[in-house]
């Protein structure tokens, strides 16, 4: 029987499996087995599976490939990559600032205070206005925004009541974001100068608790909405807070001048055990 070592680890709600590649017991990682091991109920029950290789080349760095629960490969998730960055720091693979690897370019990181993790997401784009889009019998107005992977952000009057899985499983699969579909954020504002979102994840084809890229493209379409400066807070479906900061000339419909972009926030390892195949 084929068994792998894990840890089970939380990014403000989002939950991941962190293994080693070198504990990992088959040449390839296939669906099937990445399915096997997120399942909630017969599995360890996770958002999505971390798989860490630490670099011969430079023994302060490693490369992060990240998987959905369903088995699909995804460019980047930014709570996994804060999830990542904190084993790393505690299984001694690197200093409390570093940079590493993933599928969609090298990103930095840093440990600070209370549990936290800091990185720096990729550039954020998004589209010149919103788009509407009509699913479920009505018009949505919808900002695109990628943030290594792209995200629909929809702005809604009450988010408790939201219908998140039916409302974002009609857009994630629309049309008009293609054949890859798109990560689809419920926002709202908290009326303390900050927001709440809602995101239902493509690849893990449900509501998660929470979404690092998903509070980024939120926290910019908030700042293009209303013009407020960063920090912004992002209260997240778990209820823990993630901050996203930059630094630039600020936002408008033409031009980026975001400058670097942080997403801050807890992270926790739940546990560790073995899995066997």
């Amino acid at each position: 029987m084929k068994k792998t070592r894990f840890w089970k680890m939380s990014g403000a709600g989002n939950d991941f499996v962190v293994c080693r590649r070198t504990d990992w017991p088959f040449a390839d990682i296939s669906r099937g087995r990445i399915r096997l091991l997120c399942a909630r109920g017969t599995g360890v029950g996770v958002d999505g599976l971390l798989v860490l290789k630490r670099l011969r080349k430079d023994r302060d760095t490693f490369r992060m490939s990240y998987y959905n629960s369903d088995g699909s490969r995804a460019a980047f998730c930014g709570n996994g990559a804060r999830c990542a960055a904190q084993w790393a720091y505690r299984n001694g693979w690197v200093p409390k600032r570093f940079s590493f690897w993933t599928d969609s370019g090298n990103v930095e990181a840093r440990i600070v205070r209370g549990g936290c993790v800091r990185i720096r997401m990729p550039e954020p784009r998004w589209e010149d206005r919103e788009k509407r889009v009509r699913a479920l019998g009505r018009w949505w107005r919808v900002l695109s925004v990628f943030v290594g992977v792209p995200h629909a952000v929809i702005w809604v009057g009450n988010l408790k009541k939201a219908a998140v899985e039916l409302w974002g499983r009609s857009i994630r699969f629309h049309s008009a974001f293609g054949r890859q579909g798109t990560n689809v954020d419920f926002v709202s504002e908290d009326g303390r100068g900050g927001i709440e979102i809602r995101t239902y994840e493509r690849g893990v084809e449900r509501e998660t608790s929470a979404c690092g890229s998903g509070a980024v493209a939120s926290a910019v379409a908030f700042c293009l909405k209303r013009n407020v400066s960063p920090p912004i807070l992002c209260k997240t479906a778990s209820g823990e807070v993630l901050t996203v900061d930059f630094s630039g000339d600020g936002l408008s419909h033409k031009k980026s001048g975001l400058g670097p972009v942080w997403l801050e926030g807890p992270v926790r390892t739940l546990f560790e055990g073995i899995y066997y195949f």
